[in-house]
């Protein structure tokens, strides 16, 4: 697996436009320009790439079982009284 590294960008907003990106929160016409800065932005491009591979760690730990129903009741009982 290819090694990613975060970069700082200090005041960046770019991580805000990669988490709608990736949860296909922007239009079309959005995306493309996108891919367009990307391709003319090497810095900002590797860090859309961490945060894709990060997002894909995180999915990939993520249980696949169910929470107990025990659970979900009290849960439930919190939320709603």
């Amino acid at each position: 697996m290819k090694k990613y590294k975060k970069k700082d960008c200090g005041h960046c907003r770019m991580p805000e436009v990669f988490y709608r990106y990736m949860d296909k929160e922007i239009t079309k016409q959005d995306a493309r320009q996108l891919k367009d800065y990307l391709a003319a932005n090497k810095e900002c491009c590797n860090h859309l790439e961490f945060e894709q591979a990060m997002r894909g760690a995180i999915i990939k730990t993520q249980s696949a079982t169910k929470a107990p129903r025990s659970l979900k009741k009290k849960i439930s009982k919190k939320v709603f009284g």
